[in-house]
């Protein structure tokens, strides 16, 4: 016998799905692993402590947030201006002392990659919960090889993806398909709390790097949901000396001159298909070019 309705209290909450879908590949979590499909990319898992951790995430609130439309960043160092997409002065600060003991700790580590930077920049972000950045790859113009990067506070996952040679013949493998809907061979890699990462070599020059926004990930089957992240990035910005037709500028270290320099959209990358330095007409951001132009996520100026 069928039984009555009736009626009841309960409520159900339904969270909308808007930051799906997740990844179609999996996330990858193993250094090799992650090393043998994106070459020069170095995962350190556990780089800094519990301690050295809450130790940074405290000292870098005694310092002044620039609001972006959806993260807060930090300059020290050589300053960043998000308009022109460059360094905007070489008016250099010193970098702050509570970061130091950061890259002492890449300096001394066993598997570090090739070369020892000189860390001249560091860009602090600050991301809400669900919020990432557009697929990118730092200027080759602005900054030199292996750029660090130190998750603190929560994990992400960070989407890497191949940027290939349009005029290469044979076309890469994952451009031999002409039915293939994505030109990109893509791969996610989990970029833990506390982990370091370096972009060296083809990872730091020919992928592109982002993370999508979205309120959680996977990784592994399990459902990891995304708090408020912190992360420091460090680079090396590009200087050069010599009699260049370019207006001579000082740099200034630590308030003291270091001598006349030039800056000159210079870079030798085995990419120059997608590198801004030699890009006819360099890689101006939308806002700064003529009006019914613009440019694609490789700098490659189109019309409207």
């Amino acid at each position: 016998m069928p039984q009555p309705f009736r009626a009841t209290t309960r409520v159900l909450l339904l969270t909308p799905a808007r930051f799906l879908p997740f990844p179609e590949t999996d996330v990858l979590t193993d250094p090799a692993e992650i090393f043998k499909a994106v070459p020069g990319l170095y995962v350190f898992p556990e780089f800094i402590s519990v301690a050295e951790e809450e130790e940074l995430l405290r000292k870098v609130q005694e310092h002044l947030w620039i609001e972006l439309s959806v993260r807060q960043v930090q300059h020290h160092g050589f300053a960043f201006d998000y308009d022109i997409n460059k360094v905007a002065s070489l008016t250099q600060p010193p970098l702050p002392p509570w970061s130091l003991p950061v890259l002492d700790r890449l300096y001394a580590h066993p598997s570090r990659p090739p070369g020892t930077p000189t860390y001249n920049q560091l860009t602090v972000n600050q991301y809400p919960a669900g919020t990432g950045i557009p697929p990118h790859t730092d200027t080759h113009s602005g900054f030199r090889d292996n750029v660090l990067i130190v998750s603190l506070a929560h994990p992400v996952v960070m989407e890497f993806r191949t940027l290939y040679d349009p005029r290469a013949v044979p076309a890469p493998p994952h451009r031999r398909d002409p039915a293939a809907a994505d030109p990109f061979r893509t791969v996610n890699v989990l970029l833990d709390r506390r982990s370091a990462v370096v972009l060296h070599g083809e990872a730091r020059f020919g992928w592109e790097h982002g993370i999508r926004a979205r309120a959680a990930d996977v990784v592994a089957g399990r459902l990891v949901e995304r708090k408020m992240r912190t992360s420091l990035t460090f680079r090396e910005v590009r200087l050069w000396e010599g009699d260049e037709e370019e207006a001579e500028v000082v740099v200034v270290v630590g308030g003291a001159k270091a001598g006349p320099a030039k800056r000159k959209p210079r870079c030798d990358c085995a990419f120059p298909w997608i590198c801004d330095a030699r890009l006819v007409g360099g890689a101006l951001p939308d806002r700064l070019r003529p009006a019914g132009e613009t440019v694609n996520r490789h700098g490659v100026a189109r019309k409207m």
